[in-house]
């Protein structure tokens, strides 16, 4: 029906509109003729201009992602789970690059659950933290819980490593300022969360991780382990996310549609990306096993398949083409995240 439509509204454009146009006398010089044609031409591309941004989306005949936030700038607008009473405030829980060193977080408005809770949980990462605040919706609205989440924009996953990222100066005032603040308000037994973009260690080729890199980011969690452990608080390492940032896919280019059956992405398969996060995962594991960390690995919610795409059972998986997790799908994750998190203290994990 479609198709039948688009050739009966271009054989109508051009024996109406067209032809007729072509054969007109416009003035009686040529040089007249191609100056008003010129003119036409720069009001017509204005006009585009003027109404990309109304437009935009409108005439789009595909499918587009049923999301409840879509793009980066979704992941600093204010989130409040369902059925609560709190509302973590976005921006204002987010140093958003080097030009808001020295920018001062009030704490009072990253909050979730019951504050002044006997139990406290701190969630400290990048933009992939705020990403999954779904994933504590169970946490925050079911259990005794005061949770607190402060982002930074490209900031290190650890103190260690922030003179190796794009954003020296916002990662270094993340760790050295904003961290430490917050962690002062823990007591024992409260728990430490982090969230970053690990993709980072799971480069292929020459600009892939070397032993060295991956041992700084162990170094890393050791001397944070460390420091918390001392002060009898619980480390949780959250990581296992598909390389999806690689296909570089808008949401709406990676699911199926009417005129196109297979996504216009190239995906790595469950193979390639698990070689690839080899050795990241090999280290998290071992200080798992000696009980340094915790760790939470959402590698089968994200790709449960053969081939890791934007979609599992039904939901699309990603906000952006930068790999951020939807609401949809880290709100699957909340029930998982509530166990872990409420769990007890293992032996192999007592401080």
């Amino acid at each position: 029906m479609l198709w039948s439509l688009t050739l009966l509204l271009a054989a109508g454009s051009f024996h109406l509109v067209e032809a007729p146009l072509r054969r007109a006398n416009w003035t009686q010089r040529p040089g007249s003729t191609i100056a008003l044609a010129l003119s036409a031409a720069m009001v017509a591309v204005m006009a585009l201009w003027l109404l990309q941004s109304p437009l935009k989306g409108v005439l789009y005949s595909g499918r587009l992602p049923e999301l409840q936030a879509v793009g980066v700038a979704s992941l600093a607008e204010p989130y409040a789970p369902p059925a609560s009473a709190t509302q973590w405030a976005g921006d204002a829980c987010i140093l958003a690059g080097d030009h808001e060193v020295g920018k001062q977080i009030d704490k009072a408005q990253c909050r979730l659950g019951r504050p002044g809770a006997s139990a406290r949980v701190l969630v400290l990462g990048d933009s992939f933290a705020p990403a999954l605040m779904a994933a504590f919706d169970e946490l925050v609205t079911a259990e005794p819980i005061d949770l607190t989440l402060v982002a930074g924009w490209g900031v290190a996953p650890v103190s260690e490593l922030s003179g190796f990222t794009l954003r020296r100066a916002a990662s270094e005032y993340y760790w050295d300022r904003i961290a430490p603040v917050l962690l002062d308000g823990l007591e024992p037994g409260d728990q430490v969360v982090l969230i970053n973009d690990l993709s980072a260690y799971a480069v292929a080729g020459p600009d892939g991780p070397t032993s060295a890199t991956i041992g700084r980011l162990r170094s890393g969690l050791l001397q944070l382990s460390s420091v918390l452990h001392r002060r009898q608080l619980r480390l949780t390492v959250v990581h296992g996310l598909p390389l999806a940032r690689e296909t570089g896919c808008e949401p709406a280019a990676a699911i199926e549609q009417w005129f196109r059956r297979a996504a216009a992405c190239r995906f790595l398969t469950r193979e390639e990306t698990l070689v690839r996060q080899r050795p990241l995962r090999e280290m998290l594991q071992a200080l798992a096993n000696a009980g340094a960390i915790e760790v939470l690995d959402l590698f089968e919610h994200f790709c449960p398949g053969q081939l890791c795409t934007y979609e599992a059972n039904g939901i699309v998986l990603y906000r952006d083409r930068f790999g951020h997790p939807s609401i949809e799908a880290a709100r699957t994750l909340a029930a998982e995240f509530r166990s872990r998190l409420t769990a007890p203290v293992t032996e192999a994990k007592r401080f």
